[in-house]
């Protein structure tokens, strides 16, 4: 039972971070010049973003309709089971060792890059996992057995399980009833154009697609010469070579239309997939150029950054806004109060801090290190797993020392 447990406790801890957003002000990167609030009114009169109606879902007899129009989804659960909450999952039980689980993903490309976000997790807890057709797979433990399910739209999707925990008295035939449960599954969603409709503008290092009306379609020409002069500033800057994938770089109409597509409003990057989702509603009203292309072209140059500080905290520093870093880490640092420790900013502690910290002190210290260092030992320092022992090793610095340099360049 204990195995049985730790796995689902894993799903959960799985579903939750996938599904937390920390995207605010430094996240999106907005530039200077431009209000920071886009009007969702405007945006809804492009056209193409009409609510599907919702109606009653019809069920097989014995199956229970579910509707959550606020997430987005509906599906059939049996009778008598019972729903909960269990952090961002929706659970039902029956109460005597079955659980069906559903959880909304964001930032995933197709139903595969769903269930590959379980898989580590189910082999970690010692559980077998067998892969089969139509986007499921199958994992059975020392206590416990289920079924997964991946479902996909534009740039979101959802994780459907089943969780049957011995001694449940046939977990075979439970895994019919994960099936019907999951194939009930629909999104609710608003008609959009499908990004095969969008336009495309094909550059040196870059593909821009831009939603066909509105702002995005008519100004798809210069945002392809500004990220493409983007692009180049930050492989430039961090002395990096060009790369053979161009950047997909999708624009979307305004917040209003990227929370429609990804289920998000601010924007952000899948940089495996080398992809940039922004929205965008003026030249002077968008986000920056350069936050999240950073973060995919510093992924495929350095890989994946072992601290939040250096991995937003570069793309920050590239944001391209033309705002001085230092000054405004000092300036909310100064509204906080007190003294200021960069440990509290490792590890976790990066999540935990308020985002307007997080991100200002990141940009600022990242922009420390690449003055001080150069590109060469910023990318060592950004793979290192230690980061304190790397600091040391790479910069000659103690975290002590590093803190009393980087408050002497913010002038604290």
């Amino acid at each position: 039972m204990k195995r049985h447990q730790g796995i689902v406790s894993r799903m959960l801890f799985l579903a939750m971070l996938s599904t937390v957003d920390v995207g605010v002000a430094w996240g999106q990167g907005f530039v200077t010049d431009g209000p920071q609030v886009v009007a969702q009114a405007s945006a809804r009169q492009l056209g193409g973003g009409g609510a599907k109606p919702v109606k009653p879902k019809v069920c097989y007899p014995g199956l229970a309709s579910v509707q959550n129009v606020a997430e987005g989804f509906s599906l059939c659960v049996p009778d008598g089971f019972e729903e909960r909450q269990r952090g961002s999952e929706h659970v039902w039980s029956d109460g005597k060792g079955l659980e069906l689980v559903m959880s909304l993903q964001i930032k995933v490309t197709s139903p595969d890059d769903v269930l590959s976000l379980i898989v580590p997790f189910l082999k970690k807890s010692g559980a077998e996992v067998e892969m089969l057709p139509d986007h499921r797979l199958r994992f059975k433990g020392d206590s416990g057995r289920g079924m997964a399910f991946g479902k996909h739209q534009h740039r979101y999707g959802a994780l459907l399980y089943s969780s049957c925990a011995e001694p449940y008295p046939d977990c075979v035939a439970a895994e019919e009833i994960a099936r019907s449960f999951a194939n009930s599954f629909e999104f609710l969603d608003e008609t959009v154009a499908p990004y095969g409709e969008w336009k495309i503008e094909k550059t040196g290092h870059l593909e821009v697609l831009a939603y066909p009306e509105g702002a995005t379609g008519k100004d798809k020409d210069w945002l392809a010469r500004e990220y493409e002069k983007g692009y180049e500033s930050i492989r430039s800057a961090l002395g990096l070579a060009e790369v053979k994938e161009p950047v997909r770089c999708f624009f979307y109409p305004g917040k209003h239309f990227l929370q429609m597509y990804t289920r998000r409003d601010s924007g952000f990057a899948i940089a495996d997939k080398g992809e940039i989702h922004s929205w965008y509603e003026a030249k002077d009203d968008r986000q920056s150029t350069g936050h999240e292309m950073t973060h995919v072209i510093t992924f495929w140059a350095w890989g994946e950054p072992a601290e939040a500080l250096l991995g937003e905290g570069i793309a920050v520093a590239m944001d391209l806004s033309g705002r001085d870093v230092h000054k405004a880490a000092a300036e909310v640092l100064a509204i906080q109060g007190g003294e200021f420790m960069l440990a509290a900013m490792l590890g976790n502690g990066w999540f935990k801090a308020p985002p307007e910290v997080a991100y200002a002190v990141s940009g600022s210290f990242a922009k420390f290190l690449l003055d001080r260092g150069g590109p060469e030992k910023l990318a060592e320092i950004y793979r290192a797993p230690d980061f304190i022992a790397a600091l040391q090793s790479v910069y000659g610095l103690s975290l002590e020392q590093a803190q009393k340099e980087w408050n002497d360049t913010i002038g604290r």
